[in-house]
């Protein structure tokens, strides 16, 4: 049935020692077995970035943004559609009403709760990072058109921006505190710098401030019908 070519390399191909019958594998699972846990999960990442060439430059860059992981825990549920929003709640029978508790005008989607509300578009311009708000229907798609055009200092700060649309837009449902585009430009802007700066390991926050009197203290006993109090605290 094969040329003689075809038939050599057929021919050439090592069979295996163990002389085992071939078994079924499921390569989702390190056990080998099949788990409807895993196909939900290889759905759930495969579902926004399927048309993406290669999803793992995307997800090692997320991964390798300067950032708190609370952001990218918050962003890998955005880009997975796991994000609660009221549109996310409503798909799995959680009886809610989906209208935009922010804007009050359309469904709060993903992609509208942090891109397209219009209170949010007017926090992306506060912060002048230059995002492209321009509608590309998930927020998968748009947040990896981001990652593409942004450098590392813009992108931290995407990202932390995003953080803080969703922290205010959670105050806003639970706690009924409203939301302004000040409070979330300047909450993304020091959360970054802080987080920053803590990862300096040549910063020393205390040495600036030692003097030659300090730890020169000693403890004294309280004196006869007082009472001394002793504390500890750390001032960072």
């Amino acid at each position: 049935m094969f040329n003689e070519k075809d038939a050599n390399l057929i021919l050439s191909i090592f069979l295996s020692s163990s002389r085992l019958c071939d078994v079924w594998y499921w390569s989702w699972e390190s056990s080998g077995h099949f788990s409807v846990k895993s196909v939900y999960k290889f759905l759930q990442l495969s579902k926004e970035l399927g048309a993406q060439d290669d999803n793992s430059v995307f997800w090692n860059t997320l991964w390798k943004l300067s950032v708190p992981p609370k952001v990218k825990d918050l962003l890998w549920r955005a880009v997975t559609n796991c994000l609660p929003t009221k549109s996310t709640l409503c798909s799995i029978h959680v009886h809610v009403d989906t209208i935009c508790p922010v804007c009050n005008v359309t469904d709060e989607t993903i992609y509208h709760c942090l891109v397209d509300c219009s209170s949010v578009k007017a926090c992306w311009q506060q912060l002048a990072a230059g995002v492209n708000l321009t509608a590309v229907g998930s927020f998968a798609n748009w947040f990896a058109t981001v990652l593409q055009q942004a450098d590392g200092e813009k992108r931290s700060l995407i990202a932390m921006t995003c953080w803080a649309i969703w922290k205010h837009r959670n105050e806003l449902v639970w706690s009924d505190k409203s939301p302004t585009v000040v409070s979330v430009a300047h909450l993304a802007q020091a959360l970054l710098a802080d987080w920053t700066r803590a990862q300096d390991s040549t910063f020393n926050p205390t040495a600036a401030f030692l003097t030659d009197v300090d730890g020169a203290e000693t403890w004294a006993k309280p004196v006869e019908n007082t009472l001394k109090i002793n504390v500890d605290a750390a001032i960072f």
